[in-house]
């Protein structure tokens, strides 16, 4: 218990200390942005806006293979029907298989990439594998089950290639930018399925059944 004297003291002194404090503006490193409006300046400037290097590589990446993708994929129906003879409906078989066969493989890769850790090696197996089908298509010619055999192949590199592309995608990327991180590699990778058509059958016009030219054309691509 204090004395009244040492009371008298103390009192004062507290009081003006506190006064002090309230008194006293923060510095620029202990300010808070207490307003929405300075709380979203301060994240703004916080950071980083522009994706980084990883993303548009990667984003770069699907442009040019899903352009050499849909390049093939346009002139499937022409290329198999046409050259290789098959009948409407064994065809309506293949492309079914061909389209149903990347969503297994799907799940297949991401376990291993995740199992292992090695989403760049397993993606990039991926996109190896796209890319050598296209060479292949063009030296199997009219032999129609190396054809198939080739892309399959593709079909099997776009669906292993998916689920670690996507990790690397989210580990590349600040958690406040991941939206805009995969807006920029949807717009790269849309851009390249939209280029592709439009290339073959350019291809096409000047070439009348060049199948060939666009099997070469896309392997360049990929």
């Amino acid at each position: 218990v204090l004395a009244p004297s040492e009371r008298e003291v103390i009192g004062p002194t507290l009081k003006e200390t506190m006064i002090s404090l309230a008194t006293t503006p923060l510095s620029s490193e202990n300010q808070v942005a207490n307003s929405p409006e300075e709380r979203e300046s301060v994240e703004t400037h916080s950071r980083w806006l522009r994706a980084s290097r990883n993303v548009v590589l990667l984003g770069i990446t699907s442009l040019l293979t899903d352009l050499s993708s849909e390049m093939v994929s346009a002139v499937l129906p022409l290329y198999l029907t046409l050259e290789l003879k098959l009948t409407p409906l064994q065809f309506g078989a293949f492309d079914g298989l061909y389209q149903a066969m990347t969503a297994p493989v799907r799940i297949l890769g991401g376990v291993l990439a995740d199992r292992y850790q090695r989403y760049k090696e397993i993606a990039a197996l991926g996109y190896g594998l796209s890319a050598l089908s296209k060479i292949g298509l063009w030296a199997a010619g009219n032999l129609w089950g190396l054809v198939i055999t080739f892309l399959f192949l593709d079909r099997l590199g776009k669906g292993g290639r998916t689920a670690p592309r996507d990790a690397l995608l989210v580990l590349s990327s600040a958690q406040q930018s991941r939206a805009e991180t995969f807006g920029i590699h949807r717009a790269l990778d849309t851009l390249g399925a939209l280029l592709g058509p439009l290339l073959t059958f350019i291809l096409l016009g000047l070439i009348p059944s060049g199948f060939d030219v666009v099997f070469i054309v896309s392997f360049c691509f990929a």
